[in-house]
């Protein structure tokens, strides 16, 4: 069963690799995404790292507050 994940989002500049598969120019900025997810009782199980077109991404979110 998943637990928690964590997330960190990073301006990079796009590797030659990156750029040809978003169709950048290399060295474009690209946002990166990198996720770490663990089990309930907290070993890591998923390492991702997700770059996105910086001019071509829309963020939007939830936010729950419980009391």
């Amino acid at each position: 069963r998943l637990g928690t994940a964590e997330i960190t989002l990073e301006a990079v500049n796009a590797d030659a690799h990156s750029a040809a598969v978003l169709q950048a120019p290399r060295g474009a900025a690209v946002l990166m995404l990198e996720r770490l997810s663990h089990l309930a009782d907290g070993r890591p199980v998923d390492l991702e790292f997700i770059r996105f077109r910086g001019d071509r991404i829309t963020m939007s979110g939830l936010l729950r507050r419980t009391a």
